[in-house]
């Protein structure tokens, strides 16, 4: 189901050549209305139509090149004594009124009325999305008018300050210290946007100094920060979904290839493990595809042969901020604790780095950093990750995830965690022990089955 809110605009003034008063009472301007009832229900359309005696005036729906017919079906008494200050009784116009429901299959629509063979409209009508959508190039959309202003970012008109800059460099240097003072390997992997990686299909031009530059100019040579925009240009599959802002599946499994070979010498493994995975093609929307009515779909590829579901042991289930998951997979190549600590292009990269690494902790948080947490996680190595549109606002050292947990639940969010406890008590990991009553410090119902 997708949200949309009707926008209408008037065209025709109240009075026109052939016509005395018009008015659509519904669908009101910013209506919302959902994509399903839309699809299920259509689109009731009322008000009232008063034309000229004797005119061949026909009052009907336009969208695209279909005429749908509008009857004057209902007796409307209020508009003759207001509207005409006329006695309503047996009034030849007193059939002026009208409420029919018109199938919607395409964004816009209008009503207006046909005279001498002309349409002439009356009011516009669009259905319109959250956020605007670009449709660019061979039916590929992007992200427009978002609160990241992705478009100024691409084209190098937003760029970051002089304290941005200065914070991302704190951020850096606390990665680093992190690493050097307990030991575990960092790095950070930040999700490209579309258009850095497709940008054939976008309709605007790469500015010379981007957002994204300025950040990775800042990198010190130490950190190791992936930004893999020529991995997910050269794949063999489409690395990016056609109505989505993130990566298919096959574009989180090179990206995870990226991020396992900064952390390891030899990856040989895991690419060849990789390669005998099999995908099956579904024909599906997408967070940008579901902002258009109808809908946009595609076919994309998702991975059919391996589920992490099936080894999550634990599971907040929060929406964004303050979720956290543990996966737990005994089969994995290296018995080692990853702590990703990401944004929403982190959730397929679980698909891949759970056969990596036996434990993998997720924290969703863009990237800022809870030192205490991570010192706590005590992980063979930290990943954080971050999407490109995001960065315009660098991410934080100082941060408390239980305390996103704790403002999601005071803001009546149900708290209904899983707790897969055959796949914790079967483990018999002391490690993954230690972590799942560290990471549920805050939920009793959870800790109660421990």
């Amino acid at each position: 189901m997708s949200a949309f809110t009707i926008k209408n605009k008037i065209i025709a003034p109240p009075t026109i050549d052939g016509v005395i008063k018009w008015c659509v009472d519904s669908p009101k301007n910013d209506e919302p209305i959902d994509s399903d009832n839309i699809e299920s229900n259509g689109i009731e359309l009322s008000g009232w139509f008063l034309s000229e005696i004797g005119k061949d005036i026909q009052l009907v729906a336009l969208e695209g090149s279909r005429v749908t017919p509008i009857e004057l079906n209902i007796e409307r008494h209020d508009v003759i004594e207001v509207v005409l200050n006329e006695c309503s009784t047996s009034h030849p116009l007193l059939m002026c009124g009208f409420k029919t429901i018109l199938d919607v299959s395409s964004q816009f629509f209008q009503i207006g009325y046909i005279r001498k063979g002309h349409f002439n409209t009356l009011i516009e009508f669009e259905l319109k999305g959250a956020l605007e959508i670009i449709e660019g190039q061979g039916n590929w959309l992007f992200l427009d008018n978002d609160t990241n202003n992705s478009v100024e970012q691409f084209t190098g008109k937003l760029k970051l300050s002089r304290p941005d800059r200065a914070e991302w460099k704190n951020y850096f240097r606390t990665l680093l210290d992190l690493q050097e003072t307990c030991g575990f390997h960092v790095c950070m992997l930040i999700a490209p946007s579309k258009e850095m990686v497709f940008p054939q299909y976008y309709p605007f031009e790469r500015g010379k100094n981007t957002a994204i530059d300025q950040v990775l100019n800042l990198v010190p040579e130490k950190l190791d920060v992936i930004f893999p925009v020529r991995v997910l240009q050269e794949s063999e599959k489409r690395s990016y979904r056609m109505c989505d802002t993130h990566w298919s599946h096959y574009g989180s499994m090179k990206a995870s290839i990226e991020v396992a070979s900064r952390q390891k010498t030899d990856i040989s493994e895991l690419v060849e493990l990789f390669k005998n995975d099999h995908y099956k093609t579904k024909y599906v929307t997408g967070d940008l595809g579901n902002k258009i009515y109808p809908n946009k779909k595609h076919d994309e590829e998702f991975l059919a042969s391996f589920n992490h579901q099936r080894y999550v042991v634990f599971d907040n289930k929060l929406p964004n901020f303050g979720r956290m998951r543990v996966i737990y997979y005994d089969n994995a190549i290296y018995d080692e604790v990853l702590l990703i600590l990401g944004s929403s292009s982190s959730y397929t990269l679980f698909n891949y780095l759970c056969r990596v690494y036996k434990i993998v902790v997720f924290v969703h948080c863009a990237g800022n950093i809870d030192i205490s947490f991570v010192k706590a996680i005590s992980p063979d190595h930290v990943l954080t990750q971050s999407n490109a549109r995001f960065i315009i606002r660098p991410p934080s050292v100082d941060e408390n995830y239980f305390t996103y947990i704790e403002e999601k639940l005071d803001s009546a969010f149900p708290s209904s965690p899983l707790l897969n406890q055959e796949l914790f008590t079967t483990s018999q990991n002391d490690k993954l022990t230690g972590i799942i009553k560290f990471v549920t410090q805050n939920d009793q119902n959870s800790l109660d089955k421990i």
